[in-house]
């Protein structure tokens, strides 16, 4: 295991945690002035010169406010959101800049360990191509058998010849 890459992923991720992202704000109209709306329908030929709609002051006030609040509260969660997106962005920078340096450092190990693997596979490949020792072969067998039985039967001569 390469404790350097587990220490570093482990650093990142208490780095991540550790900045608070900023709190999407709740999209809310207030009424200003406060009070109920008052909409009247009005036909032309009345008071006014045109089909449509006759609002008092303080409904066409909060008609007006709410037109403006929905604007500058839109910009703000534009604005939430992009700032919520730039960190999501950096922090999965951090995480894939980890990932990549433990990725280099632990092939870097495995391949320190393949070669070591293969210098010594190719060690035991040199020995097994010797062949076995000398006194494992079957010519040193096969001589030190003569030899013997040579032995014994001389040893026997010799002590035959000296009872006789």
């Amino acid at each position: 295991m390469n404790w350097k890459a587990l220490t570093a992923v482990l650093l990142l991720s208490s780095f991540a945690s550790a900045q608070e992202l900023p709190k999407v704000p709740e999209f809310k109209l207030d009424p200003i002035p406060p009070g109920k709306d008052v909409i009247q329908d009005i036909r032309k030929g009345q008071q006014a010169p045109f089909d449509g709609m006759l609002f008092d002051n303080a409904t066409a006030l909060r008609f007006g406010n709410y037109i403006e609040q929905s604007r500058l509260q839109a910009e703000l969660c534009y604005k939430t959101w992009a700032e919520t997106r730039e960190a999501e962005q950096v922090y999965w920078k951090g995480v894939l800049r980890a990932e990549v340096e433990s990725d280099t450092e632990i092939r870097a190990d495995l391949q320190q360990r393949l070669a070591k693997l293969e210098e010594k596979n190719a060690e035991l490949e040199g020995k097994l191509s010797k062949g076995p020792p000398w006194y494992n072969t079957r010519t040193f067998g096969l001589v030190l058998g003569v030899v013997g039985t040579s032995a014994l039967v001389v040893t026997g001569a010799v002590i035959a010849n000296s009872v006789k």
